[in-house]
C-alpha cells in the first residue's frame, strides 16, 4: 500500500525545505501521550534510525541522546574572535581547558564549522555548508524560545550532509553534532555561554543585502 505524501502546516525543523515530508510533529506535544496515539508514519530508510524515531514519536530524543552521551563536557568560558568582515571564531571551553567547542561562521555564505577538541588531542569537524538564511534565523529564534525542546541546524538535504542538534533546557544546552562520515561529538553550555554565541552569530548573520538565492562559497581557515 503506497502513502500519500502531503505538506504539513508547519514543519519547525527545516525552513526552507523544497519538497514534501513524509512526518513531522510538533515538539511541544506532551511527553505523557501514549506512543499509540502519536503518528508513525515512517521517514525514508535513508532516514538515521534515530530521527526515524523520533519523528514517528516512538522516543524522547532528549533522553535518548542523554543516555547515549551521560557526561558532556560544560563549556562555561567564551572568547570570539574577529577574522574578517562578517567572519569569525568562537572559542567555548571548560573551565580547565581540556575540553573546547570552536565554531567558525561566515555570514556571507552562511558556512558553519564546529570543531570538538579534546585534551588538545582529538579534534573532530563538522562542516554545514547548506544552511539557507531561513535555516540560520529559525534556528536563532528557536534556540532563543524553546524551553525543553530541540531545535535542528540543517539545510535542505537534513540528515544527508553534517547537521546538528540542540537539546534545550532551562539552565542548560546539550549540543549534538552529527557527520556522514560516521562520527558524532556533544558539549554542554551554559546560559550565559549559549546567550553569548547566539548574539554573536546573529550579528555575523544579518544583513538587510544579503542574497540568499546565492550559493555557499568556500572558505579557507
Amino acid at each position: 500500500m503506497s502513502h500519500q505524501m502531503h505538506e504539513p502546516d508547519d514543519d519547525r525543523t527545516l525552513p526552507s525545505r523544497k519538497f514534501p515530508v513524509l512526518t513531522d510533529t510538533p515538539d511541544d506535544t506532551p511527553a505523557d501521550v501514549p506512543h499509540h496515539e502519536l503518528p508513525t508514519r515512517p521517514l525514508p530508510p535513508s532516514a538515521p534510525w534515530l530521527l526515524q524515531q523520533h519523528f514517528t514519536r516512538q522516543i524522547d530524543l532528549g533522553a535518548e541522546l542523554a543516555f547515549r552521551y551521560p557526561t558532556l563536557p560544560v563549556m562555561s568560558v567564551s572568547r570570539f574572535r574577529s577574522l574578517h568582515e562578517r567572519r569569525g571564531v568562537a572559542y567555548l571551553s571548560t573551565a580547565d581547558g581540556m575540553a573546547a567547542l570552536v565554531i567558525e561562521a561566515d555570514g556571507v555564505s552562511g558556512l558553519v564549522e564546529i570543531a570538538f577538541s579534546f585534551a588538545a588531542t582529538l579534534t573532530l569537524r563538522f562542516r554545514l555548508d547548506h544552511l539557507s538564511a531561513m535555516d540560520r534565523s529559525s534556528w536563532l529564534e528557536r534556540m532563543r524560545r524553546e524551553k525543553d525542546g530541540a531545535a535542528f541546524l540543517w539545510g535542505e538535504t537534513r540528515w544527508e550532509k553534517d547537521y546538528a542538534i540542540s537539546i534545550l533546557h532551562k539552565h542548560f544546552v546539550n549540543l549534538y553534532a552529527f557527520s556522514q562520515q560516521n562520527f558524532e561529538a556533544a558539549a554542554r553550555l551554559t546560559p550565559e555561554v549559549t546567550t553569548r554565541m547566539l548574539d554573536w552569530l546573529a550579528a555575523l548573520w544579518s544583513s538587510p543585502d544579503e542574497d540568499d538565492t546565492q550559493p555557499p562559497q568556500m572558505l579557507t581557515w
